[in-house]
């Protein structure tokens, strides 16, 4: 795999933990979601509490596997794909 490729899926899944990772932390932290998203989260309720918890825990879970791939690019690039087309088809 050339070189400029390898770098760009690092990139790729750098940002991608990254992101997964601010998620997370929204998840846990209510108030955090309605500062930086401006939606209101009633988190008394055990529904929301319960669907925010579950949430976190998968975006937890995906920094941690984005985090590793983005070690060894060139050898885990199938997460990429893996990742994003059961987000993609979830959309």
């Amino acid at each position: 795999m050339p070189r400029k490729w390898i770098r760009w899926i690092k990139v790729c899944f750098v940002l991608g933990a990254i992101i997964d990772g601010l998620a997370a932390v929204m998840l846990l932290s209510p108030p955090l979601t309605e500062l930086l998203l401006g939606i209101e989260v009633d988190a008394s309720r055990a529904d929301v509490s319960l669907l925010m918890g579950y949430g976190a825990a998968l975006m937890a879970g995906w920094t941690v596997l984005l985090a590793w791939a983005a070690c060894e690019p060139a050898g885990r690039a199938f997460v990429g794909p893996m990742t994003a087309v059961p987000v993609l088809a979830g959309l």
